[in-house]
């Protein structure tokens, strides 16, 4: 039952950058500041982070559906959820690495 709901939220996570609102948008704009929600950096940023979260759901799905084990569910439960507490920082020190180009263009 659990690949069920990690393959809908990959879904829904793809379904999100296809329709032009990533849906990491939401949270992220909760530490940024309000002048950077327009930028084409945040939501280049956000996209790579939405399609990232897509990936990591429908490899959890995959997971739960290849094994039955409950030590296996809660083993990626933990890594998932340890996913979630640095995926701010991922998406600070990605927007850095690609701060740089964006500061070129102009």
């Amino acid at each position: 039952m659990g690949e069920i709901a990690f393959l809908l939220l990959s879904v829904c996570a793809l379904v999100s950058v296809l329709a032009g609102r990533p849906w990491t948008a939401r949270v992220a704009r909760r530490t940024t500041e309000k002048e950077a929600w327009d930028h084409p950096l945040f939501r280049e940023t956000n996209v790579v982070l939405s399609l990232a979260w897509a990936a990591v759901f429908a490899a959890t799905a995959l997971v739960l559906w290849i094994s039955e084990s409950v030590l296996v569910a809660l083993t990626i439960t933990f890594l998932n959820t340890g996913l979630g507490l640095v995926s701010p920082w991922l998406g600070k020190r990605y927007a850095a690495w690609r701060e740089p180009a964006y500061r070129n263009r102009g």
